[in-house]
């Protein structure tokens, strides 16, 4: 009889397993939709296309000068943002960015300006050190997104796909005009934008 039920209990343990469909969803019990439950939403975020103030780190010195930017458009539609990556990966501009989709899940691309003022201080060079660090975040500013009873971890990254100056050709007074590309759930629209520059949170932005 106990070897029986330690039997049972294997049988048990290997079909809560077979539970998991993937490294970036848990499913949960008693959640009614995207954002419910789980920690206070954040109340500062702002919305799409506000013009933000904070600050960049300098290349010349490593202090925090002032600089603003602005999120000006949301792209889900999967072919366009499948057709950009391709063009972003042709151009070996940057890290190779691997696209792809899982069931679930969708990617999204965030166009944004950042725009330098003219006292930024630069070097002979420049500034090239132009992208804003960008994460993604549930509505109560942790890595979790909760949609649809189920919540999704493993989001949190986000990859630049702005054409990133190279040295002499970007100057205080310039606006570099840039892109991330990030997951979220299917279909989900409650979460944030988070800017998180050198370990700190500075703002939030609604997502779309």
């Amino acid at each position: 009889m106990k070897g029986q039920e330690k039997r049972r209990k294997r049988r048990r343990v290997r079909a809560k397993g077979r539970l998991v469909l993937a490294i970036f969803m848990v499913l949960t019990i008693g959640l009614s939709g995207c954002g419910k439950g789980g920690g206070q939403e954040v109340e500062s975020a702002e919305p799409l296309g506000t013009r933000i103030a904070t600050e960049q780190k300098s290349e010349r010195d490593g202090a925090l000068y002032p600089m603003t930017y602005q999120i000006t458009a949301i792209d889900r539609d999967q072919d366009s943002v499948a057709k950009r990556v391709e063009e972003y990966n042709q151009s070996a501009k940057g890290t190779k960015i691997e696209f792809s989709p899982k069931e679930g899940i969708e990617y999204v691309i965030a166009e944004y300006k950042a725009e330098y003022p003219k006292d930024f201080p630069d070097d002979e060079f420049g500034i090239t050190a132009v992208a804003i660090t960008f994460s993604i975040a549930g509505l109560d500013g942790s890595e979790t997104i909760k949609f649809d009873q189920a919540e999704y971890t493993g989001l949190s990254k986000t990859w630049e796909l702005g054409d990133a100056p190279m040295g002499y050709d970007f100057y205080g007074g310039d606006t570099y005009e840039g892109a991330i590309i990030y997951m979220v759930p299917t279909g989900c629209k409650d979460y944030l934008i988070k800017e998180t520059p050198d370990g700190k949170v500075f703002h939030y932005i609604k997502g779309e």
